[in-house]
């Protein structure tokens, strides 16, 4: 794709494969299975990279995804608990 760039002719073909690709990941995202209780979960592991940083997967039921790296832009489709205190 990159190299395709350099061509004039095929800019805005490139740059319409690069949209269709982005749009694709947040479809993804968004018909990512929940849970029964309507809950979105993850799990954390705590040595899951070389740096010693927190990765995150599926949770353990196999449901939910990896919830670092959603992006701003769909943040608004969660909704957290009220404060029941």
């Amino acid at each position: 794709m990159e190299r395709m760039e350099a061509y004039l002719i095929a800019r805005p073909i490139v740059g319409h494969i690069k949209a269709m690709r982005d749009l694709g990941k947040k479809v993804s995202v968004l018909k990512t299975e929940i849970d029964p209780d309507g809950r979105i979960r993850t799990s954390y592991n705590i040595g899951g990279t070389t740096t010693g940083r927190l990765s995150s997967s599926f949770s353990e039921f196999g449901t939910g995804t990896n919830l670092q790296n959603i992006e701003e832009s769909l943040r608004s489709v969660f909704i957290a608990d009220r404060d029941i205190n």
